[in-house]
């Protein structure tokens, strides 16, 4: 059964799931990018230095992992890399230095945009070429409204402890939705016997979060 009466397949509790953990992701994007250096570091040039390498780290990261998209366990590295931030972030908020906090903080960019980049690879393989776009528009039309009230409303007015805790708590929720195998929530429409002219490959999806990234804080 498809979301809407338009040939678009891929079952409610698919469409459901993605658009949870792209609003997750996109929430946590903001949040370590933007959000945490502000509690590390007060308003600065060293603040839009530490958020501009962060970004860039993103970017890099998204760049370099989308090439061993196919060769990778797209949601058990989901699974670790949640793990591994919730742990992370605990070591964040008890780490006694700003040093530490920032090194730390850049560990979590890394296992966070490798979620980010398996999540992306999770999308293309559960979605046909001639579909992505109206999919990826209904996800980012009730995925953004949550995510920009999360991020830009919510999220500021919180103390660091309270944010950790928010981060914890989104990314237990990206673990809930994969440890329930989404992957069976989406209909197999590559099975459908249609050859394609040309074959995109996820890179081509990280290009629009790695320009975010890149010019979020840098201009």
């Amino acid at each position: 059964m498809s979301v809407l009466r338009n040939g678009i397949l891929i079952t409610k509790r698919g469409f459901l799931e993605i658009t949870l953990l792209f609003s997750f992701f996109f929430t946590l994007y903001f949040i370590f990018s933007s959000l945490i250096p502000i509690y590390i570091i007060p308003p600065s040039n060293d603040l839009q230095i530490i958020q501009a390498a962060i970004n860039f780290e993103f970017a890099v990261t998204l760049i370099v992992n989308s090439f061993f998209a196919d060769r990778i366990n797209t949601l058990g590295l989901i699974r670790t890399s949640s793990v591994a931030t919730i742990i992370m972030s605990v070591f964040l908020f008890l780490a006694p230095n700003d040093v530490l906090k920032i090194a730390i903080l850049f560990v979590i960019g890394l296992f966070f945009s490798l979620s980010l980049s398996c999540f992306i690879s999770h999308f293309w393989k559960q979605t046909v070429p001639e579909e992505r776009g109206r999919i990826s528009g209904l996800i980012g039309f009730v995925a953004l409204p949550f995510s920009f009230v999360v991020a830009l409303l919510i999220a500021p007015n919180l103390v660091f402890f309270e944010t950790i805790m928010l981060t914890i708590l989104v990314n237990l929720g990206i673990l809930l939705i994969v440890l329930l195998k989404p992957e069976k929530g989406v209909i197999a429409a590559k099975n459908r016997d249609v050859n394609y002219s040309e074959k995109r490959t996820v890179l081509l999806y990280s290009v629009p979060w790695v320009l975010f990234s890149l010019v979020n804080v840098t201009l």
